[in-house]
């Protein structure tokens, strides 16, 4: 047997062989006389079958079993040439060509996809120190007259309806004269301005009193639903009665009332803290929180073309290969039949369409990499427990079966791609929090 190992890079290496008529003659008697020790034929008593026996019942699969035992013996040459071991595949080797010769030799090349081998990152040098915006105090007054309105009363008033009005109302909706399902209903309450309802619509009760009639028109969004995508709506709208909200102050009772409805957990953690700083306290962090993550969704597009530019490294081409793979079919999905079939038969549209993925395919393979290596040296870790219970937390919430969703995501293998999605988001996260200064 004859084999040459090329090492393209430090992730791709190829093993060109040739296996002689001979070198598979010689296998197969190697396995029948194993076969002729060990197997059980009727007739012959274990370990006293003749080799004509075992040649005549195993046939042709002898053949294949010994070109399969050459390839492996192959293999483990290349290995041993190379000073690899199989952990240091990152997928199974690939048999790209096999032929067979007239003197019934094989000509078989292989290629083999080693992992990556990356660097040292020096995350701390991507960023300079980052300092978040602390709370403003007209952002601590707005935040607080907030909570103020989610604890206040309302009281009926005898006037037009304003902005940051409560309103009880009966509405119809009709679509082209014909009432549609789930556009009715009574008593229902609504602040105006809350932006509950779909766009247009609170605007158009504003300036009413009890007892008025109102004709509502909007356009659903394209996005809305299959039933009412882009459509336009009448609603038919009684004002039963307009409530006005009390005026509160922070003081300490309505500070407490505060804390009762959106801090319950964390004074548990902060008991001895007078009830108005405690609550000043945390509508300031919660305030330094989304300039933090307001500042994340910022730099985190900076922070990832950063690490693509700064670290280098040999992706393995089966990987790569994968990943454009998918992009391209992905993209079919968009294209008529007719267009599909013109890729499918002409292989410089086929050409043309991979070097249009080509690159994002390469950014999306290697962001890959190094997104696992910062997670592994740093213990970062999204658990499978963890992504599942998100989905199904946003199926229920967007009205879908949960478990059905959860199946067909697993049956097309979406799950990985959500998991690496989340730790790639937490690894960024925490290369910018290690650079937030407050």
């Amino acid at each position: 047997m004859e084999i040459k190992v090329n090492k393209i890079n430090s992730a791709n290496a190829s093993i060109s062989g040739f296996i002689t008529a001979e070198d598979i003659s010689s296998e197969v008697e190697k396995i029948v006389k194993q076969l002729a020790k060990t197997t059980t034929l009727p007739g012959f008593r274990k370990g006293k079958v003749p080799t004509s026996a075992v040649k005549k019942y195993y046939g042709s699969r002898l053949i294949e079993d010994a070109e399969a035992e050459i390839l492996r013996s192959l293999l483990e040459q290349a290995l041993s040439e190379l000073s690899l071991s199989h952990t240091d595949l990152i997928t199974e080797p690939d048999i790209v060509d096999f032929k067979r010769t007239e003197n019934n030799g094989i000509l078989v090349t292989v290629a083999l996809s080693l992992k990556p081998i990356i660097g040292n990152i020096e995350i701390n040098s991507l960023l300079e120190a980052i300092v978040i915006s602390e709370a403003t105090i007209e952002a601590i007054e707005q935040e607080t007259m907030r909570l103020l309105k989610n604890i206040a009363s309302f009281n009926i008033v005898e006037r037009k309806s304003q902005n940051g009005d409560r309103v009880n109302i009966d509405f119809s909706g009709f679509i082209n004269g014909e009432l549609f399902d789930g556009g009715t209903a009574t008593g229902y309450d609504l602040i105006l301005g809350s932006n509950s309802f779909i766009s247009g619509f609170e605007e158009q009760l504003v300036g009413y009193s009890a007892g008025d009639n109102i004709d509502v028109t909007v356009v659903f969004p394209e996005n809305y639903t299959s039933d009412l995508n882009g459509k336009t709506a009448i609603f038919k709208c009684k004002i039963n009665r307009v409530e006005e909200s009390e005026t509160l102050v922070l003081d300490n009772a309505t500070a407490e009332q505060i804390i009762a409805n959106s801090f319950s957990a964390l004074r548990k953690k902060n008991k001895e803290v007078d009830a108005i700083e405690f609550v000043k306290n945390e509508i300031s962090n919660s305030i330094f929180e989304k300039n933090k993550i307001a500042k994340f969704d910022e730099l985190k597009a900076s922070v990832r073309t950063k690490l693509l530019n700064n670290v280098n490294f040999d992706l393995p081409k089966s990987v790569l290969e994968k990943e454009l793979e998918n992009r391209v079919n992905n993209s079919a999905r968009t294209m008529t039949e007719a267009e599909i079939e013109e890729v499918k038969n002409d292989p410089a549209k086929l050409e043309e369409l991979q070097n249009k993925f080509l690159p994002e395919s390469t950014q999306a393979v290697k962001l890959t990499f190094i997104v696992d290596k910062i997670s592994k040296e740093n213990n970062i870790i999204v658990e499978d427990k963890e992504i599942e219970e998100s989905l199904k937390y946003q199926f229920i919430m967007s009205g879908q079966d949960p478990d059905l969703m959860m199946q067909t995501y697993k049956e097309r293998n979406i799950l990985p791609l959500v998991k690496m999605s989340v730790l790639e988001d937490r690894v960024l996260e925490f290369i910018i929090n290690s650079k937030i200064k407050r």
